[in-house]
């Protein structure tokens, strides 16, 4: 297994998660405070250009998702969540 990440780990690589990973996008004045309200981390000292795990709660705190929450700019984030956690109705 080492001889075959070896050339990975001197050079730089690049994985597409396109096929495990669906991407939502948030835009708009009251998103912060939207995601701030319904997850599990501090959304709003979350600096831009910064990312972190989190979990979309219920309204009694239990766990429904998980994901990772990537802020662009003051008013746009990305959701990237696994489509393991997808559910289907």
């Amino acid at each position: 297994m080492t001889t075959l990440l070896h050339p990975c780990l001197q050079t730089c690589s690049i994985y597409d998660a396109t096929e495990s990973y669906g991407q939502i996008l948030m835009e708009g004045p009251d998103t912060e405070t939207f995601l701030h309200r319904l997850t599990s981390n501090d959304v709003k000292s979350l600096e831009i250009k910064k990312g972190l795990y989190n979990s979309l709660l219920t309204h009694k705190g239990k766990v429904q998702s998980l994901f990772y929450l990537y802020r662009v700019s003051s008013e746009l984030f990305i959701i990237f969540v696994l489509k393991l956690f997808w559910k289907r109705h």
